[in-house]
């Protein structure tokens, strides 16, 4: 599992002490996260590409 961010440090302050408590769920250190940057350039097709695999790829969590 991949999880991809981007955003504020207030931002990501404000998400990680919300009454959600996604700390439970995953861990603000984590390595699995994957900083998205603010400014994206135009996507290439290979972006495109890479972008599609990885979202049909994989599996869902459903924390309920």
């Amino acid at each position: 599992m991949q999880a991809f961010f981007s955003g504020t440090v207030r931002v990501w302050n404000e998400l990680y002490s919300a009454d959600a408590n996604l700390e439970k769920v995953i861990a603000r250190r984590d390595n699995r996260w994957q900083h998205v940057g603010i400014s994206v350039r135009r996507p290439r097709l290979a972006d495109l590409r890479r972008a599609f695999w990885h979202a049909s790829h994989g599996t869902v969590l459903d924390y309920n």
